[in-house]
């Protein structure tokens, strides 16, 4: 199910993908209705990284519609799959000790929860102090992860 969200300022690009690189398709208008299906991270603009997929499968940048939140909603299938193929395809070991970055750069420990915990995107401020220093860091594998 999409939701109509407004356009806040005009001359918004609708891109093929979450990223300033990717090809415009058109632009849209202050005031325009983008119906939304689910959020994804893409490129970080204005220190925000949520781009928001439409209804035909492009994106828009989160900070030009008003969707009233700040932060990641419902985020799609392929946000996922991609999120957890990112420790998948690194050969993160399970570990209750050691810690490896997300794709937000923030350090979690590598065991079951915070896989599941990174993979949806569904990290609370509770959940980043169990699981995760909220910190930038590298994307190299700690010592511990190695």
């Amino acid at each position: 199910m999409a939701n109509a969200y407004k356009i806040t300022t005009g001359d918004v690009n609708y891109r093929k993908g979450a990223v300033t690189d990717d090809a415009v398709v058109t632009s849209y208008d202050q005031g325009a209705d983008v119906k939304i299906t689910c959020e994804a991270y893409g490129e970080d603009i204005h220190g925000n990284s949520i781009w928001d997929k439409t209804s035909d499968d492009y994106y828009v940048f989160d900070y030009y519609v008003k969707t009233y939140s700040d932060s990641m909603g419902e985020i799609c299938r392929k946000e996922i799959l991609f999120r957890g193929e990112y420790w998948v395809s690194r050969h993160v070991p399970y570990s209750m000790s050691a810690y490896y970055p997300d794709l937000d750069g923030r350090k979690c420990r590598i065991d079951f929860s915070s896989f599941v915990s990174m993979a949806g995107s569904i990290l609370s401020q509770l959940d980043l102090r169990r699981h995760c220093q909220g910190h930038r860091s590298s994307l190299a594998p700690t010592a511990d992860a190695a």
